[in-house]
């Protein structure tokens, strides 16, 4: 089984989301011990970016604003889908509420949809998210 880092390295759709982690310094949380769930926005969720901000936030001088950004999609401990029921409440690693809810027959989070989902690995739970949560 592969950690969280590796399964995002080996998606292609994950791929930009990979890349920020690395522009962010943030590799450590995606490869220790420590088990999180990642609500990993793919290419989707970055393409709805404004032109020129994706490349302005991979900028060094903007890894505090890329960290915070990319935290606000990892949580504490496992939650595969069947644990995300609408109503339930979980807290971000940066301290943001996520709020799980049902819409149009797909699981959301803070009004993101997730695409694909319970991807395992020995330090948590991805799934990767249609739109950047906020």
């Amino acid at each position: 089984m592969l950690t969280l880092l590796e399964n995002i390295s080996n998606n292609k759709y994950l791929s930009t989301f990979s890349k920020s982690i690395a522009a962010a310094g943030i590799t450590a949380e995606f490869t220790g011990p420590e088990a999180y769930t990642v609500f990993a926005p793919s290419e989707l969720a970055f393409s709805k970016l404004f032109n020129g901000e994706l490349p302005e936030l991979m900028q060094p001088d903007h890894r505090e604003q890329m960290r915070a950004l990319l935290n606000g999609h990892v949580v504490e401990g496992n939650y595969a889908y069947n644990d995300l029921v609408a109503g339930k409440k979980i807290v971000s690693v940066n301290g943001h509420i996520l709020e799980i809810a049902f819409a149009n027959g797909y699981i959301t989070v803070n009004g993101a949809t997730i695409q694909e989902r319970d991807i395992l690995s020995t330090n948590g739970i991805l799934h990767s998210v249609g739109s950047l949560i906020y």
